[in-house]
């Protein structure tokens, strides 16, 4: 009979069986692998902590940014502070984190840009109130000299012109007296 009729190998294609040696340095092997893949999953769960742990710092780091610009525009408007809350910055922060590695930012790399906006924003916001509540109050003037002479105020306005030319003019000027002009512009 041949192999295929009775389904055996016949005796001399069989593989020699291990010594005990051999199977328990097989087994050491195993082992010693099974141990490397512990390690290995051990040290990346320790990467994957890691990780989130730098995440979450560098997404606070990121979150200050927003909170400090709220914190100096809280200075003008308080409201703001509705908007600036520390969870919003905490997601805006969190946001941040991708983008500030694609582009290579660094919250430490912008800290004198960011010195410089902290110093220079007050002082704008500043200039900027002085600036347009002087607007303010020029529109204010100009609105109330048209008002005064629309509602009926001029002959107080006449009057007054007539009691300047009355005593030359202004304080401090002689009543019908003028002024000559010599030749090197000095007033006499």
């Amino acid at each position: 009979m041949t192999k295929k009729e009775t389904g055996a190998a016949p005796a001399e294609n069989a593989a020699p069986a291990p010594s005990v040696e051999q199977e328990e340095d097989r087994i050491a092997a195993l082992s010693a692998l099974e141990s490397a893949a512990d390690a290995v999953g051990a040290a990346e769960s320790r990467l994957k902590a890691e990780e989130a742990r730098a995440d979450a710092s560098e997404a606070e780091e990121w979150a200050a940014v927003p909170s400090l610009l709220g914190s100096m525009l809280a200075i003008y408007a308080p409201d703001v502070a509705q908007v600036f809350t520390p969870a919003a910055c905490a997601a805006w922060g969190a946001a941040a984190v991708p983008v500030a590695r694609k582009y290579g930012w660094s919250v430490k790399n912008m800290g004198c840009e960011a010195g410089l906006v902290v110093a220079t924003l007050p002082m704008a916001i500043g200039a900027w109130q002085v600036l347009r509540d002087e607007r303010d109050r020029r529109e204010g003037w100009e609105r109330y000299k048209k008002h005064s002479e629309s509602i009926g105020d001029a002959p107080a306005q006449r009057a007054q012109k007539e009691r300047e030319a009355e005593s030359g003019g202004g304080i401090g000027k002689m009543p019908n007296v003028k002024t000559v002009i010599f030749g090197n512009g000095a007033a006499a």
